[in-house]
């Protein structure tokens, strides 16, 4: 079932957009039709097999884009979730922003969406005719976590590609340097701000070395040709609660039979 679809027409061709509806919630379908509007040129980082191959692309987003990753995560509809697997080590917050970029930042949604299938069909040619995008602001805050950030060695559950972008500038931490697998020993991609890297997410292993100091912002798009409903949202937005709000972590039926007075009132 599919409910909340609307075409939008962005110049010459058309995208076609839906939110479908589950039993398990909402995701954000988007059909992949005709061609990608962007061919961006990007240096190919060969692994010891073609999936293990990176793609990496310097300045990828302005500062006026990363500006708006950063006020689209302030909004109240971002959603922290905790949806890592209990065996995987790691050290970060994490919030799902897919419906406010698309909602309040199309064009920045768009040139995420249309580099990454583009990269997509030149790398490894995977993808269908549509895909789940799942975009996710990572911050690894070393002050506010208490400990060093960090990520172990782990893969991207069925995404065809994974797409890095980092919005910190290097300088505001120290660590969080990417790492890939490679033939005999990890492969090391340090960024810069704006810079991305893309790559098989489902087949390439990856981790970062851990932030020893300050604060690393990233935001992370992974596209993948079915849904997985996320096992816990945590009412929680990335800006500060009012005072006397409650946090509260649910499950999905109670989240379902839940208002926003309730939520915003912390009354349940």
């Amino acid at each position: 079932m599919t409910r909340g679809l609307r075409h939008v027409r962005r110049g010459p061709r058309r995208i076609v957009l839906g939110v479908a509806a589950s039993a398990a919630g909402r995701c954000l379908l988007v059909p992949l039709l005709g061609e990608p509007s962007r061919q961006p040129e990007f240096q190919k980082l060969a692994g010891p097999e073609p999936a293990l191959d990176l793609a990496l692309l310097r300045g990828f987003l302005d500062k006026s884009e990363i500006a708006k990753v950063e006020t689209a995560v302030q909004d109240a509809q971002v959603w922290g979730i905790d949806d890592r697997d209990d065996d995987l080590g790691y050290a970060h917050e994490v919030w799902r922003m897919e419906e406010v970029m698309q909602q309040n930042f199309g064009e920045t949604f768009k040139k995420l969406i249309d580099t990454a299938w583009s990269v997509e069909r030149r790398m490894w040619g995977n993808i269908l005719e549509f895909v789940f995008p799942e975009i996710e602001y990572i911050e690894y805050d070393v002050a506010r976590l208490g400990r060093p950030g960090s990520i172990s060695r782990h893969a991207d559950n069925d995404s065809m590609i994974t797409t890095v972008v980092l919005l910190s500038d290097p300088s505001e931490f120290e660590g969080g340097i990417n790492c890939f697998d490679g033939d005999k020993a990890a492969r090391q991609v340090p960024l810069q701000r704006g810079d991305a890297v893309f790559f098989f997410g489902d087949a390439c292993h990856h981790w970062i070395t851990p932030v020893t100091r300050g604060r690393r912002a990233i935001l992370q798009m992974e596209l993948r040709n079915r849904y997985e409903e996320p096992p816990r949202r945590v009412l929680r937005r990335k800006m500060p609660w009012p005072s006397g709000v409650r946090i509260k972590t649910v499950n999905k039926q109670q989240f379902s039979e839940m208002s926003w007075f309730q939520i915003c009132a912390g009354t349940c």
